[in-house]
């Protein structure tokens, strides 16, 4: 288990070596946000808590997935570069919106350091889907671990969070 800060470098890291095939999936789970990114093997779970508007504290582990995650026929989330005649057609043509941001999602993903245009798109990003059920089940050891460690650190650092909460 490594800070969410350092995750989400790994996650990153990771996504800049192969853009290609990675989903995305956020929820509520209990009062804390869980993130959960999926690429070729790889799983990687965040559980935090909103501290702030500014701020927010978590934990995180990357592990191989261990269980058959059926295939996805969702849209690979990522980063994707917006030419700025796009953004400009979608501001004057709002009834063409979905068909402008559609074509920009069929692109494939790219590495950041690969995307040129002042503007990018990311995401998608899953809501409470499916997946994130079927995922949670298989992996209920970590979010139980994590959830443990991360109220350790809560109430060490921010006990009035709890009693706000509880």
């Amino acid at each position: 288990m490594i800070s969410s800060d350092k995750i989400r470098a790994k996650i990153e890291k990771d996504y800049n070596k192969n853009p290609n095939g990675w989903q995305a999936y956020m929820s509520n789970n209990k009062g804390h946000l869980d993130s959960i990114f999926i690429n070729e093997d790889n799983l990687y779970i965040i559980k935090e808590q909103i501290i702030n508007p500014f701020k927010s504290i978590g934990l995180g582990v990357k592990r191989r997935i261990s269980f058959d995650l059926k295939e996805s026929k969702q849209i690979d989330f990522g980063l994707r570069p917006v030419n700025p005649k796009l953004i400009d057609n979608l501001i004057n043509n709002q009834s063409e919106s979905n068909n402008l941001i559609n074509k920009i999602l069929k692109q494939k993903p790219s590495a950041y350091k690969n995307i040129k245009t002042p503007v990018m798109l990311q995401g998608p990003v899953n809501y409470s889907s499916p997946d994130i059920k079927e995922i949670r089940k298989n992996e209920k050891d970590i979010d139980s671990r994590l959830r443990i460690e991360l109220q350790k650190i809560l109430d060490r650092k921010y006990p009035y969070i709890s009693s706000i909460y509880s």
